[in-house]
């Protein structure tokens, strides 16, 4: 099995839920309410996202959780190459623009 299927299916396994459970208890504020850890909006949905040197511990995340980050999907999708920078304004015509080449 390669890498991407080995991923695949460590992504669908009870521990990367107890994963998804401790770095989401970890975006919780003080008040309670979790945000994103990269914009700090409070509407998800949410990924976990793996740092770079998060790869290098897959499957022994809960032992590394300083390394992962729960964030909103469009940081998360920005951070992939797969969209816009959230944090970053953009007028009508670059959205446009944007949603031109997708």
């Amino acid at each position: 099995m390669g890498w991407r299927e080995n991923y695949e299916k460590h992504m669908d396994s009870d521990y990367w839920q107890r994963v998804r459970q401790a770095v989401r208890r970890q975006a919780r504020g003080l008040d309670g309410v979790v945000r994103c850890q990269r914009c700090g909006t409070e509407e998800g949905p949410f990924d976990v996202h793996h740092t770079t040197e998060a790869y290098r511990h897959l499957g022994e995340e809960l032992g590394h959780l300083h390394l992962m980050r729960y964030w909103c999907r469009a940081c998360h999708e920005y951070r992939h190459g797969h969209g816009p920078d959230p944090m970053k304004p953009c007028s009508w015509e670059e959205l446009e623009e944007l949603i031109r080449r997708l």
